[in-house]
C-alpha cells in the first residue's frame, strides 16, 4: 500500500511547524491565512481561512478540494484566541455540507436550500496534532474547602468544593459528533506530547469510542502510549545523550517526585545514568503555593526513598528537567538548590517539554533577564516550540541578548520531526515508514535556526504547482540547505556548552 498523501492545516501561528512536518510526510501544506483578501498569496494556494467579522466572530472558510477525501493534519495551537475555531474546523473536517454546483443556487444566494441541493463530504482521516494540551494542569477532582485565613485546602475530607477535571472536558469536547448526516465518519486519531498525567485522560479518550488510535500500555521508558510521545524523549536522545563524555559526571534533577516517577525509566534508558545520578527536589504544593525543601532525593535498586549524601563532585554537569513550567520559579529554585549540593564548577541546564510562561510577554522578558542576571543558577535553557508565540518571544528577548554581545542561554527544539516521525509511523492509510537517524535527527533551533539532515519535500500549494511554484519550491530546498548549515553551528555551539 502506498503512502498516504496529507494535507497539513495549521491555527494561526503554527506556520514553522506545518512547513516542518511536511517537509518530512510528503504532504502539502496549503497556505492557512487570516487575511486572504488583504494577502498577496495567490487565491488557489489558500485551504482555510481564519477570518471574523467586523465583530471579531468566527468567519471561517475552507478551500473544498484541499480536504474532500484527502488525508487531513490539523495541527492545532493551544495558545491564541482561535480555540473554537479550531473545534469548529476539527468538527467540519468529519462531514460538512456542500451546496451543488448549479446556477440557479447560486442565483438565489444558496439560501433555501433543500437536503437535495447539498453533497455532504468529509476528509478521509483526520489527524489532529495538539502539541501543547493546555488544559492539561486539571486532569482530576478533588475536594475542596476554604480555610479561615482564606486559603483553598484540599485536606478536609468534608470539602464542599471539587475540582472541573478540565482535561478530561476539553478531550470530551476534541471527541464530539459532527453534524447529523447519512456519511460514514472518517477514521481519525489524536496525539499529545508530553502530557502531565496520562491515565484519566487516555480512559476519557478511548471512552468516546471516537478515536482510531492503536491502543496500547503507556510506556513510561518511551514516553509513548495510546494518544502519546515524548519530547523529553526526544531530547534525551538526540541532544543530551551524543554530548555526554563522562556518564559518572552526568545527573539529571526533577524539581518533584511526581516528573522523577514519571521520567526515570526515560533516563535510564537514554542516556544510561545510574540510579543516584537521578534525582529529585521534594516539593509540596497548596493551590497555587508551591514550596521546594533543600534535599535531594533518588530511589535505589530496592525501590526506596535515599537522600543524597555527599555533594555532586566538581565538574559534573546536571540537567534540570520538567515537562513544563508557568513562570520559570521551580527551575530556578531547583537550580539554587544544586548548586547548593555541589561542587566547583558545575554546569546547569535545564529543558522543559512545554514553555507557557502564562501566555504573556511580560513573563517571558522577566524569565529572560533572570536566565541573564549575575549569579543565575541555570546556565542554559532549552523548551520546544509547541507554544510557538511564547517561543517567538522567548527568541526575540535571546536575540537582543545575544546582539549585545552576551553567550546564547535559551535554545529551542523544533518538534516537527518528532511529530512526522509518529505520523508515518501511525498512518490512518498506507503503509508506515520508520525515520532513520541519518534522514531526521531533532537537533537545537534557536533564531529561525533549523537543521533537518535530510528534508524529503518541499511544501507547495495546494494544487498543481506551475513552473513559477517549482522554481520557488527550488529555492525553498536551497534555502533550507543554507539554513541548515547555519543550524549545525549553533548544535555544535550547544553541544559545546553542554559538554562544559
Amino acid at each position: 500500500m502506498s503512502k498516504p498523501s496529507h494535507t497539513i492545516l495549521y491555527a494561526p501561528g503554527m506556520e514553522e511547524m506545518a512547513l516542518g512536518i511536511a517537509a518530512l510526510v510528503e504532504g502539502a501544506t496549503a497556505l492557512c491565512t487570516t487575511e486572504l483578501i488583504n494577502s498577496a498569496a495567490p487565491p488557489f494556494c489558500a485551504a482555510l481561512c481564519w477570518e471574523k467579522f467586523p465583530s471579531g466572530d468566527p468567519n471561517l472558510k475552507l478551500r473544498m478540494s484541499a480536504v474532500r477525501d484527502k488525508h487531513v493534519i490539523l495541527l492545532m495551537n493551544h495558545d491564541t484566541m482561535y480555540l473554537f475555531e479550531q473545534l469548529a474546523v476539527l468538527l467540519h473536517l468529519q462531514r460538512f455540507n456542500v451546496p451543488k454546483s448549479r446556477a440557479d443556487l447560486a442565483a438565489r444566494k444558496w439560501k433555501q436550500l433543500t437536503a437535495d441541493d447539498y453533497e455532504t463530504c468529509s476528509a478521509k482521516s483526520v489527524t489532529v496534532i495538539t502539541p501543547w494540551y493546555r488544559h492539561c494542569q486539571m486532569e482530576r477532582t478533588c475536594r475542596w474547602t476554604v480555610r479561615d485565613d482564606r486559603k483553598w485546602d484540599n485536606s478536609d475530607p468534608n470539602g464542599e468544593f471539587v475540582d472541573v477535571p478540565t482535561a478530561q472536558s476539553f478531550a470530551a469536547m476534541l471527541s464530539s459528533l459532527p453534524i447529523p448526516g447519512t456519511r460514514p465518519l472518517p477514521p481519525q486519531q489524536l496525539l499529545l506530547i508530553d502530557i502531565h498525567e496520562y491515565e484519566d485522560l487516555e480512559k476519557t479518550l478511548i471512552s468516546t469510542g471516537r478515536w482510531s488510535n492503536q491502543v496500547r500500555p503507556y510506556d513510561y521508558t518511551h514516553g509513548t502510549g495510546t494518544f502519546f510521545t515524548s519530547a523529553f524523549a526526544r531530547y534525551l536522545s538526540s541532544v543530551l545523550y551524543p554530548s555526554i563524555t563522562d556518564v559518572a559526571s552526568q545527573y539529571v534533577v526533577f524539581p518533584d517526585s511526581g516528573a522523577h516517577r514519571r521520567f526515570i525509566s526515560m533516563v535510564e534508558n537514554s542516556i544510561k545514568l545510574p540510579l543516584d545520578h537521578i534525582l529529585w527536589i521534594s516539593k509540596t504544593r497548596v493551590g497555587a503555593s508551591i514550596t521546594q525543601k533543600d534535599d535531594l532525593f533518588f530511589r535505589n535498586d530496592k525501590g526506596e526513598e535515599c537522600k543524597l549524601q555527599g555533594r555532586i563532585p566538581d565538574k559534573s554537569t546536571v540537567l534540570i528537567a520538567d515537562d513544563f513550567t508557568n513562570s520559570g520559579s521551580t527551575i530556578f529554585g531547583g537550580a539554587e538548590i544544586v548548586r547548593s549540593h555541589a561542587g566547583a564548577d558545575v554546569t546547569v541546564n535545564a529543558f522543559v517539554s512545554h514553555f507557557v510562561a502564562k501566555y504573556d510577554h511580560a513573563t517571558v522578558k522577566k524569565f529572560v533577564d533572570k536566565l541573564y542576571q549575575d549569579g543565575c543558577g541555570v546556565d542554559s535553557f532549552t523548551c520546544t516550540d509547541s507554544i510557538p508565540n511564547v517561543v517567538q518571544w522567548l527568541q526575540a528577548a535571546g536575540l537582543e541578548r545575544q546582539a549585545a554581545g552576551l553567550p546564547q542561554k535559551a535554545f529551542v527544539m523544533p518538534l516537527a520531526p518528532l511529530i512526522a516521525d509518529w505520523i508515518l509511523q501511525e498512518p490512518l492509510g498506507g503503509e508506515p515508514r520508520r525515520f532513520s537517524r541519518e534522514e531526521c535527527l531533532t537537533l537545537v533551533r534557536f533564531g529561525g535556526c533549523a537543521t533537518l539532515v535530510r528534508r524529503t519535500s518541499a511544501a507547495v500549494c495546494a494544487k498543481e504547482p506551475s513552473s513559477d511554484l517549482k522554481a520557488a519550491a527550488a529555492a525553498g530546498a536551497l534555502a533550507g540547505a543554507l539554513v541548515g548549515a547555519a543550524a549545525a553551528v549553533c548544535v555544535l555551539a550547544f553541544s559545546a556548552r553542554l559538554q562544559r
